[in-house]
């Protein structure tokens, strides 16, 4: 029998990787709860990176930074989180990352 505590841990992690997916696909800026508002740029790994915040329709703030060079989102700082989106390869006609690294 699983605890409580264990399901209750288990069901949140599951909510995270699903804010995770959430916002690597982008829809978190479809959503019109969705607040939006830029924050201060970063450099990570000798790139530069513009940041936005993102509130409303996550009950905790997202930091998500995108590469200035591209389009593409690099990095998300949620919860005391850091994620970080790599190993960039062509789909389609697209570039997604097929490596995502927390600390």
């Amino acid at each position: 029998m699983v605890s409580q505590r264990k399901r209750s841990f288990e069901e949140k992690e599951k909510r995270a990787g699903h804010k995770i997916g959430w916002i690597w696909t982008l829809e978190a800026f479809t959503e019109l709860q969705t607040n939006v508002e830029p924050i201060a740029d970063i450099e990570e790994t000798g790139k530069s990176l513009a940041g936005l915040r993102l509130s409303g329709s996550i009950s905790a703030v997202m930091d998500v930074y995108f590469d200035k060079g591209t389009p593409r989102l690099v990095r998300i700082y949620w919860r005391s989180d850091i994620h970080r989106f790599s190993d960039w390869k062509q789909q389609d006609k697209d570039l997604v990352s097929s490596s995502l690294h927390g600390e």
